[in-house]
């Protein structure tokens, strides 16, 4: 028995060191993991906290991220300094992790949508589809069973046509995507866009069958819509 404490004692001071080893090496590692996918993700994330939604972020609003970035790097580079993940010795603009994220963020953010807009006529090309859609549908179902509860639709849900500043219109009742409404003969159905200088406003007017759009696009005609303010699709 004497003897098992004695071992035991023996084994304490080096079973602790082992366990501070480890325990150190597995903080050190989750550290890093953390420290790199931030870096990674950190625009995403500072999307998703700053502006909520990150398909209805702006091109003004990721220049905005990148120009943060020098800030939250320089905290990061504080932080990982004193909890030793990084030397003491390394300065801020002698970082080289600074300037390889500058560059990755760069690409991350000149090649994503709100700038590049390579979605633009397929996004629109739906919206069009979809109130031509329902204005013939509706249309039809006036004439078999008139206006009431038999003629309805199912208020479409798309990612670029909703959210707080787009949405689905019958005149200027906003809808809730995924409900049933009533077809309507005289109010006009209208997507609106989260960002008129990416993606047109697409309506239909049913009192006078007349397509009308409108936008805010670098050009007069953008994607199928005829003029900045009212145009035809």
């Amino acid at each position: 028995m004497c003897l098992l404490l004695i071992g035991l004692l023996l084994l304490k001071i080096p079973l602790i060191n082992l366990l501070k080893k480890i325990r150190n090496k597995f903080f050190l590692t989750s550290s890093w993991f953390l420290y790199i996918t931030l870096g990674i993700y950190y625009p995403f994330i500072f999307t998703k906290i700053i502006f909520w939604d990150y398909w209805n972020t702006t091109a003004r609003q990721f220049q905005i991220i990148y120009f943060c970035f020098p800030i939250i790097h320089y905290l990061a580079l504080r932080i990982s300094k004193l909890i030793g993940l990084r030397k003491s010795n390394i300065f801020f603009f002698k970082d080289p992790y600074l300037y390889v994220n500058f560059v990755l963020i760069y690409f991350s953010i000149t090649f994503n949508e709100p700038f590049t807009n390579i979605q633009g006529p397929s996004v629109t090309s739906s919206a069009m589809n979809t109130i031509a859609t329902i204005a013939k549908e509706c249309d039809a179902k006036i004439v078999d069973l008139g206006v009431g509860a038999g003629a309805t639709f199912v208020v479409p849900e798309n990612t670029f046509y909703s959210g707080r500043k787009g949405g689905f219109f019958i005149g200027k009742k906003k809808l809730v995507p995924g409900s049933l409404s009533s077809c309507s003969y005289k109010n006009y159905y209208q997507m609106v866009s989260i960002d008129e200088k990416r993606f047109p406003n697409i309506g239909y007017d049913p009192s006078t069958a007349s397509k009308f759009c409108s936008h805010n696009g670098p050009t007069e005609k953008m994607y199928g819509c005829s003029a900045r303010n009212n145009g035809e699709w």
